[in-house]
């Protein structure tokens, strides 16, 4: 059983201010805490206070970043060097943390002093997103203003169709640092830009150049490239992530509030990890909630009784997260093929093959596959309602289930 204890001073007075803030003495030094203090922040585009887990995909991108630096410095040197390693690509559905690690891996290239490059939207290659950062700001904005100038077109339109020489623009940049290519949310990218983009890291990688690219997405990713076609992409380093494990969550929990000197009870923090279904997101949510009212307490210390006491907001939070994924699945007339495939699941005590769920979906022959429900399959693991575990299918959340099943239920009483 995990408890986080508190470190350092003995407290010697507690004060609860009006503007909800928590005043804590620390022989003579006060320690405040607020809710702009919260260490916990779910949302898309965010990074924990406390990044717990993930070891394998922290470590990947640590080894690929330190290659690329030791790269730049014996180029430099006019050393023999070994060229970089292959790109990264990080998969899982909405709210494990892949924007989270694409974080961590720039706060890590910003400490190696390599120049980091995130692109989160890539309509076409001279997108400011990606060209100003190549060029600089003011090189793009003289460019876009003579564009304006010409007539016809708009000067976004015409940017459009500019030839764009990545491979010589990556190069001359990495003259003075190493770079590194983050892209997330790939398969909102415009696909021949993407083609593009990615052949250019393929040539600088086989260059040897001082170059890496780690690129993010939901489950739909490896379809989406094979629309692609640069085929060295299919040998990339592939992470694919969803719920962490037990301990994992734990430490999520418990750390943020051991750095801030906060007393969490085990029986506590076994209970607000139960809240979680071991998903990042979920974890957030939890911790958010049990902040707030740890400070409204006046006491800083969380106890069972005070996580229990927001276990209904806690639950608010996550039937808001499920019902946005379920209006979307109503949308993709998903909904009966997410019923079937918590059936085909239940049947076999919660786990099935790949075979087993798409000819379940089907209602065929084991070795039967129809595209329909190959494509339903497929839909399904991008939402996060089933998961894949190299031969195995599973529940992305199975709370979500339970979820599903009680909409389900009213909706069959009306």
């Amino acid at each position: 059983m995990l408890s986080v204890k508190s470190r350092g001073s003995h407290c010697h007075q507690n004060t609860f201010g009006s503007n909800g803030s928590f005043c804590v003495k620390y022989n003579g030094i006060m320690a405040k805490l607020s809710l702009v203090d919260n260490p916990f922040n779910p949302g898309t585009a965010t990074r924990p206070a406390y990044l717990a887990g993930r070891h394998k995909g922290r470590t990947l991108i640590e080894t690929t970043l330190a290659r690329i630096a030791k790269i730049h410095k014996l180029k430099k040197e006019g050393s023999p060097y070994r060229g970089p390693m292959t790109p990264i690509k990080i998969v899982g559905p909405r709210g494990v943390g892949k924007t989270t690690l694409l974080i961590e891996a720039r706060r890590m290239a910003q400490e190696m002093k390599i120049h980091v490059l995130f692109i989160t939207q890539l309509p076409h290659l001279a997108h400011r997103e990606l060209l100003a950062d190549l060029i600089g700001e003011k090189a793009y904005d003289r460019l876009m203003s003579q564009l304006s100038r010409s007539q016809g077109a708009s000067a976004e339109a015409m940017i459009a169709t500019l030839d764009i020489d990545l491979r010589r623009l990556f190069s001359k940049k990495m003259e003075k640092k190493p770079v590194l290519l983050l892209l997330d949310e790939v398969t909102h990218y415009e696909p021949q830009a993407l083609e593009e983009i990615l052949r250019a890291g393929q040539r600088l990688i086989m260059d040897k150049c001082p170059f890496a690219m780690i690129m993010a997405g939901t489950p739909k990713l490896d379809r989406f490239l094979k629309q692609v076609s640069t085929t060295f992409i299919r040998h990339s380093d592939k992470t694919y992530i969803n719920a962490l494990r037990d301990e994992e969550t734990l430490e999520a929990l418990g750390k943020p509030f051991q750095l801030t000197k906060v007393k969490v009870e085990d029986e506590a923090l076994l209970h607000m990890a139960k809240l979680t279904d071991n998903y990042p997101y979920f974890i957030q949510i939890v911790g958010r909630h049990v902040w707030k009212a740890m400070l409204a307490s006046g006491d800083r210390k969380v106890s069972l009784t005070l996580v229990q006491d927001t276990e209904s907001e806690i639950q608010l939070s996550r039937k808001l997260f499920y019902s946005g994924i379920y209006a979307d699945m109503i949308d993709d007339d998903l909904v009966i093929h997410a019923s079937r495939a918590m059936e085909i699941l239940h049947k076999n005590q919660g786990k099935v093959s790949r075979e087993g769920m798409i000819s379940g979906l089907g209602n065929t022959a084991i070795d039967r596959f129809e595209k329909k429900y190959v494509d339903i399959f497929h839909q399904l693991k991008n939402y996060g309602f089933i998961w894949e575990q190299i031969d195995w299918i599973e529940a992305g959340i199975p709370s979500f289930f339970d979820y599903c099943r009680q909409k389900s239920q009213g909706s069959s009483k009306k």
